[in-house]
């Protein structure tokens, strides 16, 4: 591809963007927005480095999904992900495409079974004072929420952990 001294230079600018993470097509964009780069060039360098496939938002989609799905819920995922500028259809096919491999629950109860180690929770309390036990449910539920699990998931895991744990103390 034959390019002119400036569309080199934004393009190896794109590499070093590139060179520290992945980024999305939108991101990119940004970067080029916030440093002026006329809009001919913009498309030039971003087609390039799409077929190349050195930016691939299906791609950027199913590995972050990979990646966090161990600490966020599916909703905080896709959040995160449309504010980066993916597509909803990216982001459904990347959700289809992974939904053998990714079990909300178990994520949900990892998270809080971590988080619940972390804290001190008395027990005997909990069994016999209702505005306590409300209020570490309320805790751990918003704990939950915040990282974008539904409220399914959310009761679910909850009851089960807060009975498992209710049990193993007596």
């Amino acid at each position: 591809m034959n390019m002119n001294k400036e569309e080199e230079k934004w393009l190896n600018y794109a590499f070093y963007l590139l060179s520290f993470k992945m980024r999305t097509e939108h991101e990119l964009i940004e970067k080029f927005n916030s440093r002026q780069v006329d809009e001919d060039i913009q498309q030039l360098v971003l087609s390039f480095l799409k077929s190349q496939k050195y930016i691939d938002d299906q791609f950027y989609a199913e590995s972050y999904i990979e990646s966090h799905a161990s600490k966020y819920g599916p909703y905080r995922m896709k959040r995160t992900l449309k504010e980066k500028g993916i597509s909803k259809v990216h982001i459904e096919k990347a959700f289809e495409a992974l939904a053998s491999s990714i079990d909300p629950y178990k994520d949900a109860r990892n998270i809080l079974q971590k988080k619940m180690d972390g804290m001190s929770i008395d027990f005997e309390k909990l069994k016999d004072d209702y505005v306590y036990k409300r209020k570490i449910q309320q805790k751990l539920s918003q704990f939950l929420a915040y990282r974008g699990f539904s409220l399914d998931v959310i009761k679910c895991v909850l009851s089960e952990l807060l009975a498992q744990e209710f049990f193993d103390e007596e």
